[in-house]
């Protein structure tokens, strides 16, 4: 594939598969969907649910589905696939760079699954992500994560967005390169710029920013060159003290 006039090649280096032993036929899902409507609808209207799940269930051509027992969770199945996938192609789990969960159930709405899977691995360079349905995160930047870790030619770049429960957003944009990543909130010069060697301190706990204000500089404007169509509003932003405790609360769960 190409990408800005650039050649990445992509390999599958190992797989890892898990299927939970829980067999669940088509009659099942009739039998569940009954008894758990059945206190909720008249006999005609349950009668008439039935028929269309039953119709939807034939044609979708899938007899047995096999589910998982009342004790695991996704991440019980994510983290025995992982573990398989990983023995399959000789990683270990330091080495990996970005763990991407998606699925139809999550473990919680927040923080990200894939904290939890990233946790249980011991994956503790990776960057995480989860996707439902859809994704958000903008392709190039998705290109970005997947093609490398950050190297000399192929920085990655990052960006955060919140504010679902208020009534302004806040903007956090950052980028990895070589090892470094510098995180910072474009909008709210009082806000903190956080500057991180991965290689030595993968748990971020040594901002560098202070002592490097040269590369701070540096990485900014290639964050900003990267984040060029990327279509960010600056209207209603957060207040400068909402800000800093967004970016706070976002370090907490790991996204920064």
């Amino acid at each position: 594939m190409t990408m800005q006039g650039m050649r990445t090649a992509s390999r599958i280096s190992g797989l890892g598969v898990f299927v939970p032993e829980r067999k669940i036929t088509n009659e099942d899902v009739l039998r569940l969907l009954i008894d758990q409507s059945k206190p909720y609808l008249t006999d005609k209207d349950l009668l008439k649910l039935t028929a269309r799940a039953e119709m939807l269930l034939e044609k979708a051509g899938c007899g047995i589905r096999y589910w998982c027992s009342p004790e695991q969770h996704c991440t019980d199945i994510a983290r025995i696939a992982a573990e398989r996938a990983l023995k399959d192609a000789g990683v270990q789990p330091e080495e990996i760079d970005l763990i991407l969960f998606t699925g139809m159930s999550k473990a919680f709405v927040e923080p990200a699954t894939a904290h939890i899977l990233r946790d249980e691995l011991g994956a503790s360079r990776a960057n995480v992500l989860d996707t439902q349905d859809a994704s958000g995160f903008d392709g190039a930047s998705f290109h970005g994560s997947i093609a490398s870790a950050g190297g000399p030619d192929r920085p990655v770049y990052l960006e955060a967005r919140g504010g679902a429960q208020v009534e302004r957003i806040f903007l956090i944009r950052g980028v990895r390169r070589n090892g470094l990543k510098l995180a910072y909130a474009p909008y709210e010069v009082r806000a903190p710029v956080e500057l991180y060697d991965l290689s030595r301190d993968p748990l971020e706990q040594n901002n560098l920013a202070p002592e490097q204000p040269d590369l701070v500089e540096e990485l900014r404007s290639e964050a900003e060159a990267l984040s060029q169509g990327f279509g960010v509003c600056a209207d209603n932003l957060l207040s400068a003290a909402d800000n800093l405790e967004m970016a706070r609360k976002l370090k907490d769960l790991g996204y920064l």
